[in-house]
């Protein structure tokens, strides 16, 4: 698609089948076709796209090109993944056929990737490994003026239907997702609300960053979120991007925000070269930070031997923590620490750690604060 290009987003017609089944085998891969992981075109359309198309078309769209009626992608979904997984168990005889008939297993670029899906398919694998089996709920706010009577708040919804639709384009492919736009007076109450409507486990929110400024600490939709929020909250400073995070600094002091913390750097950590330093800082009380992850091993999702340990003396906690963060012998690409559990109107007539830290700090950034259980999706969805 080229810059400028007059696009629209529209429902899917039975017309557009050949069209969807050819770009998803021309991108299947990272947006590539890729012969070690596609070894036949019609397999893997069918696969991942004759259930959307033929079965249950209400929650796939195309990407049409306006004037010239050409499908230049498209978006499926779901409301249940179940109705998927026992769906595509059903069109296994008709890809063992294509595979004896295309005599595929002969091939040895193809052979690889046959069997990798034959064995996903037989264990019920069919949309996403066990370990991210999650919805996503893609919440926006669209933040309505008090001069403004509710019955205009239409007019404040495209910036909101635009960061959904582009959101939804990116994690589809991923996660089953439901999306929720909501009008409201006030971010934070709205978040709030939505969180404890939905039952929500875990809300994830972007953070800029940015100067103080009071009563808040980091922001007047932050404070009150992590202070009223029932679930786990997970805040994330310049993450974006397809990052691997090799070093990751996790500060910790105890309780169950650090726990999460290790937790959730343990899950972002890369698989093959991903090392985890598990710091503290003895200021006034002595913590021995190696009893604190040995208590909660059970937590991590990487070797116990990627995990080291260190402690230094030291009387301000937080220029402690920047200047470990910022050494350039170190290289950490990633810091994660627990929230303040102070309440706000402490936190005003204090400098709170982590979130002056998580202030000053030029590194990409994850602050939380536990609440519920935590998913191990969050690694894909970053």
């Amino acid at each position: 698609m080229e810059d400028g290009e007059a696009l629209s987003i529209r429902s899917y017609r039975p017309s557009d089948r050949e069209a969807v089944r050819e770009i998803c085998a021309a991108t299947g891969w990272m947006g590539e076709f890729d012969l070690k992981r596609i070894a036949d075109e019609w397999i893997w359309a069918e696969y991942w796209t004759r259930y959307f198309t033929d079965v249950d078309p209400l929650f796939t769209w195309v990407i049409d090109r306006r004037g010239v009626g050409q499908v230049a992608g498209y978006l499926t979904g779901l409301p249940d993944v179940r109705c998927f997984e026992r769906y595509i168990r059903r069109i296994i005889p008709g890809i063992v056929r294509r595979v004896i008939r295309g005599r595929l297993m002969q091939r040895a670029e193809s052979r690889g990737a046959i069997l990798g899906m034959l064995r996903s398919l037989l264990r019920g694998e069919a949309r996403v490994p066990e370990a991210v089996r999650a919805r996503v709920e893609l919440l926006h706010m669209v933040p309505v003026p008090r001069q403004v009577p509710l019955r205009d708040a239409g007019r404040y919804m495209l910036s909101g239907k635009e960061g959904i639709i582009e959101t939804m384009l990116y994690l589809a492919p991923q996660f089953p997702i439901s999306t929720n736009l909501r009008y409201c007076r006030n971010p934070a109450r709205g978040i709030v609300s939505a969180v404890r409507e939905k039952k929500i486990d875990m809300l994830i929110l972007g953070w800029r960053g940015g100067r103080r400024a009071r009563p808040f600490v980091m922001g007047s939709t932050i404070d009150p979120v992590i202070e009223r929020t029932p679930c786990d909250v997970v805040i994330l400073k310049d993450c974006g991007g397809n990052r691997k995070f090799n070093r990751i600094l996790v500060p910790l002091a105890g309780g169950p925000n650090s726990a999460l913390a290790l937790e959730i750097a343990s899950i972002l950590a890369d698989p093959d070269q991903g090392r985890i330093v598990a710091f503290t800082v003895n200021h006034r009380r002595e913590f021995d930070v190696s009893e604190f992850v040995s208590d909660h091993s059970d937590r991590l999702h990487v070797e116990p031997g990627r995990v080291s340990t260190k402690t230094v003396d030291a009387r301000n906690v937080t220029r402690a923590i920047l200047r470990e963060a910022r050494r350039v012998d170190q290289e950490y690409d990633l810091v994660v620490l627990g929230a303040t559990g102070t309440t706000r109107l402490r936190q005003m007539a204090t400098n709170p750690i982590p979130e002056t830290v998580a202030k000053n700090c030029t590194k990409p950034l994850i602050i939380v604060k536990a609440g519920g259980g935590v998913r191990s999706w969050i690694k894909r969805w970053i």
